[in-house]
C-alpha cells in the first residue's frame, strides 16, 4: 500500500493526481502546461504534489502519465524521419489508401501527407500467399542493397510491412534481423509484431505510425524516467486509449497505443464515479484547455472501436474513413471537438462568429490570465459573464485580470459587431455550446441512444460551467460535477488497471469451405 500519483498533460493546465491506497485520500495540484518541454510541467506538478500532500517518493507505488506526444506529433507531422520496406509491388500502398471518403462531394478534399514519402520506401523481392506457404523466398542480396541504402539516408526507424506477414512472418523477421544487426540502436517495427491482422493498408499504416513517432515517444520518456529517477520516484507507467496502463517497454514496442490517451483517462474516472453513485447510464463532458471531449457509458460499460484515425479530420472525433492515418489499435469512443476555454473568439470575413480551433493554450493563454494573451477566448468570455470566479481559480494563485478580458473582447468581437462586452461575451459562450452539444449528440443520438435517459457527467477546467446549458439543450434531466473536475482526468490515471490488447487474425476453414 502507498501513494499513486497520475499526470495529465492539458493544453493549459497540467494536473497532477494523488491517491493514498490505504487511507483514500486523493488530492490535486496543478501546473502551467510547459508547451517548449511539456516534462518540464510534469516533474514541477509532481515535486509540487510531493510537498503540497506531504509525500515521502519511498512510498509512491504507482506514476502513470497521460500524454499528447503521440497525438501532437502525428497531428503537427513532426515525427521521425522512417523508411518503409514492403513487398516487391507494393511500395504505394500507404499512397494509395483506400476509396473511403469523408465528404463524397467535394471534390477538393485532400488525404493527409503520407507519413513515409517515396524515396524512403524500399520494395524486396519475396513472396507469401494467402494460405501463408512461401511462393517466392526472400532475395537476401536485394534486402543487403536496401539494407545499405537505408543506413546511406540517416533515418531514425524503419518501419517493415510484408505481404501476408500476418500469417507466415518468416521473411518479415529475417528483414528485421538484418536490419537490427547492421543498424544497432535503430527502431524497427515490424507488422507481424506490431498488428498480425489481415488488411495490408491498415496494418502497414499502423506500423508506419509506430515508427513515426517511436522515436519522439523514446526521446520523451527517456527525459521523464531521468527525471523521475532523480526524485526517487518508481518506473513510469503510461496511459493507453484503450483506457489502461502500461509500462514504458510495452509503450515503446506499440507507440500508437498512447493516441488519445488522456480522453481515455477522464472517460475511467467517469466510470468509476457512476459505480460509485448508482449511474450506470453516463455521458462524460470533458471540457479543457483546447478541446471537448464527450463519450458514452451504457450499463457500466465503455464503448472501444479500433475504426480509428488521426491527422487531417480524423481528430474530431467521428469515426469518418479516409480523413487521416488509420491506427488499428483499441481507442475508447470518443468525440472531439476544437472547442475549450482556450479557444480563440474570431469574426470571419462575412463577420460571423466564430469560436476555435485555434487556441491560446498555456503560452500565452487566455487575456485574463495576464501571460501576455491580447485575443478574446472562452474563458475570457466566461469572466466578463461572472461565470469564473475573479479570486479563487488555482485556490486564489492565479489572479484573474477581468478588465483585459473585457477589453479583448471589445476590441476583436463587440466593436466591430456594434454590441457590448456582455453581449459579445454571450454570443462567444452561445457559438462553443452549439459546437460541444454536437459532439454530445455524435455519442448519443447518432449512435441511437436517447441522450434523456442519461446522466451528463461534467468535467475538466471548464465542463462544469456549462453543462447545466448543454444538458438543457439536449433534455438531460441530471447533472452530475465531481468535487475536483479541473483535475478529474488525473484521478482516473490513479484508479484505472494494468492493461495491454493482443489482437492475431486467424484463417480457418468453415463447413462451408470458405475462408473466415
Amino acid at each position: 500500500m502507498g501513494w499513486r500519483i497520475g499526470v495529465d498533460i492539458g493544453g493549459t493546465f497540467t494536473d497532477v493526481a494523488v491517491l493514498d491506497e490505504e487511507s483514500g485520500r486523493a488530492g490535486i495540484a496543478k501546473v502551467l502546461t510547459t508547451p517548449r518541454d511539456f516534462g518540464a510541467a510534469v516533474i514541477d506538478g509532481i515535486r509540487t504534489a510531493l510537498g503540497e500532500y506531504g509525500i515521502d517518493p519511498a512510498s509512491v507505488s504507482l506514476v502513470s502519465h497521460a500524454t499528447t506526444i503521440v497525438t501532437n506529433a502525428l497531428l503537427e507531422a513532426k515525427g521521425a524521419d522512417v523508411a518503409l520496406i514492403t513487398t516487391e509491388g507494393f511500395r504505394d500502398v500507404l499512397e494509395l489508401r483506400r476509396s473511403a471518403r469523408a465528404d463524397l462531394y467535394d471534390l477538393f478534399q485532400n488525404a493527409p501527407a503520407v507519413l513515409v514519402p517515396r524515396r524512403r520506401r524500399f520494395e524486396v523481392a519475396e513472396r507469401i500467399d494467402a494460405q501463408g506457404e512461401i511462393v517466392a523466398p526472400l532475395d537476401e542480396a536485394g534486402l543487403d542493397a536496401v539494407v545499405e541504402r537505408i543506413r546511406s539516408l540517416e533515418v531514425e526507424a524503419v518501419a517493415v510491412c510484408l505481404m501476408f506477414s500476418f500469417l507466415n512472418d518468416a521473411h518479415e523477421r529475417r528483414v528485421g534481423e538484418r536490419l537490427r544487426a547492421a543498424l544497432p540502436g535503430l527502431p524497427v517495427f515490424l507488422s507481424s509484431e506490431v498488428l498480425p491482422e489481415i488488411r495490408e493498408f491498415e496494418r502497414t499504416s499502423t506500423t508506419a505510425v509506430c515508427a513515426y513517432v517511436g522515436p519522439v515517444l523514446a526521446s520523451y520518456l527517456d527525459r521523464l524516467e531521468a527525471a523521475l529517477a532523480e526524485l526517487r520516484l518508481p518506473s513510469l507507467y503510461v496511459m493507453g486509449s484503450n483506457g489502461g496502463v502500461f509500462d514504458v517497454p510495452e509503450a515503446l514496442k506499440m507507440p500508437a497505443g498512447a493516441v488519445e490517451s488522456g480522453p481515455a483517462a477522464g472517460v475511467i474516472a467517469a466510470q468509476r464515479m457512476g459505480r460509485q453513485l448508482g449511474r450506470a447510464n453516463l455521458i462524460s463532458f470533458d471540457m479543457g484547455g483546447t478541446t471537448a471531449k464527450a463519450s458514452l457509458i451504457e450499463d457500466g460499460r465503455i464503448e472501444t472501436t479500433s475504426e480509428y484515425e488521426v491527422g487531417g479530420e480524423g481528430n474530431v472525433g467521428r469515426w469518418l474513413h479516409g480523413t487521416g492515418h488509420p491506427i488499428r489499435v483499441p481507442v475508447i469512443d470518443l468525440a472531439e471537438v476544437s472547442a475549450g476555454g482556450g479557444s480563440i473568439a474570431w469574426l470571419d470575413p462575412g463577420g460571423a462568429l466564430r469560436v476555435g480551433p485555434q487556441s491560446a493554450g498555456a503560452e500565452p493563454g487566455p487575456a485574463c490570465y495576464g501571460q501576455g494573451g491580447a485575443l478574446p477566448t472562452v474563458t475570457d468570455a466566461n469572466v466578463v459573464l461572472g461565470y469564473l470566479s475573479r479570486t479563487h481559480l488555482l485556490g486564489g494563485r492565479l489572479p484573474i485580470d477581468a478588465a483585459a478580458s473585457e477589453a479583448a473582447i471589445r476590441e476583436h468581437i463587440a466593436g466591430p459587431l456594434g454590441l457590448d462586452a456582455e453581449e459579445a461575451a454571450a454570443g462567444i459562450v452561445r457559438v462553443v455550446n452549439n459546437s460541444m452539444a454536437e459532439a454530445l449528440r455524435i455519442v448519443s443520438v447518432e449512435r441511437g441512444h436517447d441522450a434523456r435517459e442519461f446522466s451528463l457527467a461534467a468535467f475538466g477546467g471548464a465542463g462544469p460551467v456549462h453543462a447545466a446549458a448543454l444538458a438543457e439543450e439536449l433534455g438531460i434531466a441530471e447533472v452530475i460535477v465531481p468535487p475536483i473536475p479541473g483535475g478529474f482526468s488525473a484521478l482516473g490515471l490513479v484508479a484505472t488497471d494494468l492493461r495491454r490488447d493482443w489482437s492475431h487474425t486467424v484463417y480457418a476453414p468453415n463447413g462451408s469451405n470458405y475462408l473466415i
